[in-house]
């Protein structure tokens, strides 16, 4: 069985044929450096990371694409971002290698006390 096509009504103008454009995306690379953003974190801190206490290196072309260099700064959040919690005095800049090896961990003292063995030396 064949469908019937009927024809347009009398006077209607014939719609053009739907094109579909693809739009084309401009090419952005992962992420694009924002060093004003961790500027303030940076001289609060003295460049130094707020758990080894090693210095960091702000954001530029060279270390922000790609891989992370471990002593890149990054913002660490002490707690996790709650109505509550989303003041400034809870955002830290800490290196990137300190920041990934907490992750989401709220044991606190067991990670300092790693973070102090490693860079401490007794007298």
């Amino acid at each position: 069985m064949q469908k019937t096509i009927y024809p347009p009504r009398a006077g209607a103008r014939k719609r053009p044929p739907r094109v579909h454009k693809k739009r084309l995306k401009p090419i952005q690379s992962a992420a694009q450096p924002k060093p004003h953003r961790y500027l303030r974190l940076y001289l609060e801190q003295e460049g130094l990371c707020f758990y080894c206490r090693q210095p960091m290196e702000l954001p530029n072309d060279g270390n922000f694409a790609g891989r992370l260099p471990g002593n890149r700064i990054t913002k660490e959040h002490l707690f996790a971002a709650t109505s509550d919690r989303r003041y400034r005095k809870y955002v830290v800049a800490a290196c990137h290698s300190c920041n990934q090896e907490r992750g989401s961990d709220y044991h606190w003292r067991e990670f300092m006390i790693r973070k102090i063995e490693q860079y401490w030396t007794p007298r």
